[in-house]
């Protein structure tokens, strides 16, 4: 089928050479948010997007699409990229000392070290537009989920999207109602 659009409208811009990746490298500090909460069970047919101190994320279809693996990750996505282009120091909260980002073939290893590569970015504004994600259960027992998000992002006020992918491994965490992202992959899509 075809891939489920987090945004309704796509860009019609004609798309011109990308800059570098030495274009996405400049801190911006605002304040910290709140992340997702596991449910109580490990079933994902029960996933339920909960914010930190318990107050629901609004489900985005009714009660019954608030519990599925995909409206999870539909939530997860619009917080994520919000955070992002609002506060990326704020994403600290998302990940673990055991977090792996792979931002553009560089491997950063645990919470401090990754958002002080988001934060060394040289843009000072960022617009993320999601164009597709698509998620499935990260194991049979349905403990994690895997998250692949693809989209154009516009830096400093441009006119000429950059596209980009993303991967996010989603887990549980052992003990609580909370999620965070142990693999993260972004990669710029050039030509």
């Amino acid at each position: 089928g075809a891939h489920p659009s987090l945004s309704s409208s796509q860009s019609s811009s004609a798309v011109s050479p990308c800059p570098s990746v030495a274009a996405l490298d400049a801190p911006q500090i605002r304040p910290v948010p709140k992340h997702f909460e596991r449910p109580s069970t490990s079933s994902v047919q029960h996933l339920t997007p909960r914010l930190r101190g318990g107050s629901a994320a609004p489900p985005p279809g009714g009660a019954n699409d608030a519990q599925s693996p995909q409206k999870l990750a539909e939530s997860f996505v619009h917080f994520y990229y919000h955070t992002f282009d609002t506060n990326r120091a704020a994403l600290a909260s998302l990940y673990t000392q055991q977090s792996l980002l792979t931002f553009e073939g560089e491997q950063h290893v645990g919470a401090q070290a990754i958002i002080q590569k988001l934060a060394s970015l040289r843009f000072q504004q960022v617009v993320h537009k999601i164009i597709t994600m698509d998620v499935q259960p990260a194991s049979p027992n349905g403990s994690g989920l895997i998250v692949f998000v693809c989209g154009d992002l516009m830096v400093n006020g441009g006119n000429t999207p950059l596209k980009f992918s993303q991967i996010f491994q989603l887990v549980p965490q052992p003990q609580g109602n909370n999620w965070y992202i142990q693999n993260d992959i972004f990669r710029l899509n050039y030509g």
